[in-house]
């Protein structure tokens, strides 16, 4: 077991409760971790076959809710290309 698997309680607690969870990149960063640590195992070999197998060996296969990383990729985020007064950019998305 890797030294980092307790950090993954708090998503394996999301999966658990059927929450909709965001990109597997955005996921890792909220822990901590690289963009790619729950995506490459040349990242952190012991944490990826940790994550794999506890998805694999303890939630059935519909149980897991993510969105793709090609949803965040279909969207257009610009700054200071329109002029708002909102506090934020603004994110266009195809649909």
């Amino acid at each position: 077991m890797p030294i980092e698997a307790n950090t993954l309680d708090v998503l394996f607690d999301q999966i658990a409760a059927g929450k909709t969870l965001p990109p597997r990149a955005q996921q890792a960063v909220a822990l901590g971790f690289t963009a790619h640590g729950l995506n490459d195992a040349k990242e952190n070999l012991a944490l990826f076959d940790y994550y794999r197998w506890v998805l694999t060996n303890c939630f059935a296969a519909d149980q897991f809710n993510e969105l793709t990383a090609k949803f965040i990729g279909m969207a257009f985020t610009s700054a200071n290309v329109f002029q708002t007064d909102l506090p934020q950019a603004i994110t266009l998305n195809p649909w």
